[in-house]
């Protein structure tokens, strides 16, 4: 009997945690990712200033790490061009002011004169400041093709 509630407990306790990562992505973040990938596209630098927050990180696939005035720069220099960016969201977890999102972001990259298609996992910390949702952190991990 002990079991059987213990296990009751944990499907009440677990089951609102599921639901969170398979949520729908709320409107306003699809919009503000949308956003996000025609920026980066556009090399806007304004928009990147206005859905990043001023104590944005970025974590590259090779570990290295950015600030959002070192993000912004490479983009408006040309350092990084994006195109084609589609994203697939794996889940989403909103719990007021912070969204946590992961899933695929595919896309075709250009850096260093090398053009390639880039496949990669991620993990998006979104904060909700006065009003606005922002990225606050953004890390990024190559797919490998499975051999």
């Amino acid at each position: 009997m002990k079991k059987l509630i213990a296990l009751v407990v944990l499907t009440v306790v677990a089951l609102p945690v599921f639901a969170a990562e398979k949520a729908d992505v709320p409107k306003v973040l699809a919009a503000a990712y949308k956003a996000w990938d025609e920026a980066l596209v556009k090399a806007d630098a304004a928009a990147l200033h206005r859905l990043y927050a001023e104590d944005a990180t970025f974590i590259e696939p090779d570990g290295s790490k950015h600030t959002k005035k070192e993000a912004i720069k490479a983009f408006t220099t040309g350092e990084v061009k994006i195109a084609n960016p589609s994203t697939e969201y794996w889940g989403v977890t909103v719990n007021g002011n912070t969204a946590i999102f992961t899933g695929e972001w595919n896309a075709t990259e250009t850096m260093k004169c090398e053009t390639k298609n880039v496949r990669y996992a991620y993990t998006d910390v979104w904060v909700k400041r006065q009003g606005k949702w922002l990225v606050l952190v953004s890390h990024l991990t190559s797919i490998q093709e499975k051999k």
